[in-house]
């Protein structure tokens, strides 16, 4: 299912020369390693900082730094080929397109929702799973939904600025692949799964406040 977005851009290009070749010319070009560190320093903060509280009050995993290492090289490669993949869809296609009609919030605003809804089967079957009662299960994939916004929001901001499919793959996994430290470390990292998507948001506010050209503020009507 993960691969879903990206096959339906590549049948695209199949059907459509000029997409193809406005794909082809810029998708998986590199943009210099600035953007990629970041990438990792603002998922770091946002994984870490409401991480600490409890890692001072609850302790640490007795997973040693190896074992983390290597479960992190490994989740992060698997992202990288699955879930990452989704980004020839949402960014090479999707976005670009809603681009042409849309502002960039606007944009980035729809694109989040469809990224979600495209989730819910598995993200539902997994509450299911855990034996939620319905009501909690509506509530968590709402916040689950409005993470997934401020995450297409961040998407957008480096889609714009680097215009690179690879950078926005190597970004989805680098963002499914940092929490899992707080993961391994702490015993209870569940308890941080509110804040960092709260931190998240924090890092669009202040995108939209450094880069009102990308994103400007709408006129109020007179």
């Amino acid at each position: 299912a993960t691969w879903g977005p990206m096959i339906g851009t590549l049948v695209i290009t199949k059907i459509d020369p000029d997409f193809k070749e406005k794909f082809s010319s810029s998708a998986f070009v590199y943009r210099g390693f600035k953007q990629y560190l970041i990438v990792i320093a603002i998922f770091l903060a946002i994984g870490f900082a409401p991480a600490i509280p409890l890692i001072f009050i609850e302790g640490f995993e007795s997973n040693s730094v190896s074992i983390i290492i290597l479960y992190l090289f490994t989740f992060f490669t698997i992202q990288f080929v699955t879930s990452g993949t989704e980004e020839i869809g949402w960014r090479g296609f999707l976005l670009p397109e809603l681009l042409k009609k849309y502002d960039t919030w606007a944009a980035s605003f729809r694109t989040g929702i469809i990224w979600a809804l495209w989730h819910a089967p598995v993200v539902l079957y997994i509450f299911y799973l855990q034996d939620m009662p319905l009501f909690a299960m509506v509530f968590s994939f709402f916040g689950f939904s409005v993470g997934i916004i401020a995450m297409s929001a961040v998407h957008s901001y480096f889609f714009i600025k680097t215009r690179s499919v690879l950078f926005s793959v190597y970004l989805h996994a680098m963002s499914n692949t940092i929490p899992l430290i707080t993961g391994l470390l702490i015993l209870n990292a569940y308890k941080t799964a509110i804040l960092s998507q709260l931190l998240i948001w924090v890092v669009v506010a202040v995108i939209i406040k450094k880069n009102p050209r990308m994103f400007p503020k709408k006129e109020k009507n007179s």
